[in-house]
């Protein structure tokens, strides 16, 4: 889902971050998207649900 624009060897990097954020954001239930015209940059949106407990 998620790739590099830059060679390896251009970048100071793993590059598992995204799939790192990808796994926990998916073992809690949540959810995350990309929004990006394509020009300026991308923006990542993390959502997570909210579980109320009431005791």
């Amino acid at each position: 889902m998620f790739q590099s624009l830059n060679k390896k060897e251009d970048v100071d990097s793993t590059g598992i971050g995204l799939s790192t954020v990808k796994k926990i954001v998916e073992e809690l239930n949540g959810e995350i998207r990309i929004d990006s015209d394509g020009t300026n940059g991308a923006k990542f949106i993390v959502e997570f649900p909210i579980n109320i407990v009431i005791k």
